[in-house]
């Protein structure tokens, strides 16, 4: 993390007056933030974006300009956006929904629609993760909105749409969430990746296929656990396509696998895959990947018959227990 804090400290010291140069520094900076959120998790980086976020909100009362200020509100509530986030993957819900509500706030003055799309899916991210499903599907749909006056038809409805089928399986729909990932598959498509919005840079075939598999495992839980297949299938694609670095894509995603094993009643297979997905998360700070080992945890207690089973839903009931609750600031401390 020495770069991204040798970043934050060229920030804290600022010119008197803000130019275009110092936002193109704030902007790679973020984009150095997000890419430590995806490799360590959200409680790894949080003290940064929130000192990078403090600094930029600074900048936009010095900005020289008023191109300059134009230019540093997307870029600050591009900030907001991540810090709702890692937030978010610190489990502080509230704090990271304030955080994307200003950021929608700054994004709207500029008209900038393609990053309002970018917070409605977090939003929606947030409400789906509580349990509210129905304000989840409202978000993805709010989201899906800004896309269309933003001119982005490709990468950004996919994403949305494979979300609102998500949150359209939990609430038992399952004939409109197959509709709605058969347009996310149709848009991905036939989008053109130079067109994208920046915020889509990291969602590849191999994300978009995640996204998908975890649809149909909501769907197997909650509809039909028939769709386990083709979930397997899907999240199997999608760890092949994983590089090295997405460690908690790959962490979500193998759990998310583990789930449909056991679901579909095969414990060996469902065994070892939680067992690559306990090492693989052995190093990440995020409370995503704790909650979605718990859905897991809830899983193997039907079968605790097997020494084996017991075995592995021990060290996952460890794994759960030795994670920090994050305190105010975003701290871990042990439970």
């Amino acid at each position: 993390m020495g770069v991204v804090n040798a970043g934050v400290d060229l920030l804290l010291r600022p010119s008197a007056q803000v130019g275009v140069s110092d936002v193109r520094r704030l902007e790679l900076l973020t984009r150095t933030l997000r890419a430590a959120d995806h490799r360590h998790g959200g409680r790894a980086c949080r003290g940064d974006v929130l000192a990078t976020l403090s600094m930029g909100r600074r900048m936009l009362a010095s900005a020289s300009t008023q191109r300059v200020h134009a230019e540093l509100c997307p870029a600050v509530a591009d900030l907001h956006n991540l810090a709702g986030w890692v937030s978010f993957d610190c489990g502080l819900t509230a704090t990271a929904l304030g955080h994307f509500n200003s950021a929608l706030a700054l994004a709207a003055a500029e008209r900038n629609h393609a990053l309002i799309a970018d917070v409605r899916y977090r939003m929606g991210h947030v409400y789906l993760h509580q349990g509210t499903a129905h304000e989840a599907i409202r978000q993805f749909g709010l989201g899906q909105h800004a896309a269309k006056q933003s001119g982005d038809h490709g990468v950004t409805h996919a994403v949305l749409l494979a979300h609102q089928a998500r949150a359209l399986a939990r609430v038992g729909d399952g004939r409109q969430a197959l509709s709605m990932l058969g347009r996310s598959v149709a848009h991905f498509s036939q989008a053109d990746p130079a067109t994208a919005p920046p915020w889509t840079e990291l969602v590849d075939s191999a994300e978009i296929a995640a996204m998908i598999g975890t649809a149909h495992t909501e769907l197997a839980r909650y509809v039909d656990v028939s769709f386990t297949r083709s979930a397997i299938v899907t999240l199997s694609s999608a760890l092949t396509g994983y590089g090295n670095t997405r460690h908690r894509s790959r962490s979500l995603t193998e759990i998310s696998l583990a789930i449909n094993r056991i679901l579909a009643g095969d414990l060996e297979q469902g065994l070892a895959t939680a067992s690559r997905a306990l090492e693989l998360s052995a190093a990440l700070r995020s409370t995503r990947v704790r909650d979605r080992f718990i859905v897991l945890e809830r899983e193997l207690a039907k079968h605790l018959g097997s020494v084996e089973v017991q075995r592995v839903a021990g060290r996952i009931t460890e794994f759960v227990a030795r994670q920090s609750v994050p305190d105010r600031h975003g701290r871990g401390r042990r439970k």
